[in-house]
């Protein structure tokens, strides 16, 4: 008898919930909707990824062709040196300080 009731109680609430889906004309099942985003997050994450990458390569690049003239001047030859070195250990701590952040869903 206390199982019936717990039947009716969740038959009740999910019918509460199809018809506030259905207000917009969409009727979805939770499960649909949290597999959609659970798609579209993973997404973002990858997408922030690919946009921190960039961003870090960018400030080394920009970083490397600053300094790189200095050098020359100061050496009177094209070598890559102590400049490469401190655009690599920039790229990979501005890669540290984006990748701080924890994606939790």
């Amino acid at each position: 008898m206390y199982d019936k009731k717990m039947c009716k109680v969740s038959s009740h609430m999910e019918c509460k919930r199809k018809n506030e889906n259905t207000k917009n004309r969409v009727c979805m099942s939770s499960l649909h909707q949290q597999k959609t985003y659970e798609k579209i997050s993973k997404f973002q994450i990858a997408l922030q990824y690919i946009l921190n990458i960039l961003l870090a390569f960018s400030v080394s690049l920009a970083e490397w062709i600053t300094i790189y003239p200095i050098a020359y001047k100061t050496r009177r030859y094209h070598a890559a040196g102590g400049e490469l070195l401190l655009a690599i250990l920039t790229f990979i701590v501005f890669m540290w300080m984006l990748c701080q952040k924890k994606y939790d869903d």
